[in-house]
């Protein structure tokens, strides 16, 4: 082997170690709060009118 084919072996070798340093420094972090949609707005139909009790249909049929 000569000395080009030592520098590509190195070079190659060098990338390797870059690509999966940067994948172990990029993990997601675990403590991030997820935001969640809730209360009404989350609901299919919404909720029933001054409540927080969801619809379960379009005409709110379980509100009255």
């Amino acid at each position: 082997m000569n000395n080009i084919e030592y520098f590509l072996a190195g070079f190659v070798l060098l990338l390797f170690f870059i690509f999966f340093t940067s994948l172990k420094l990029n993990k997601i972090n675990p403590n991030k709060k997820k935001h969640l949609i809730g209360g009404c707005s989350g609901t299919r139909w919404g909720c029933c009118l001054n409540s927080k009790k969801a619809c379960k249909d379009r005409k709110c049929s379980n509100c009255k």
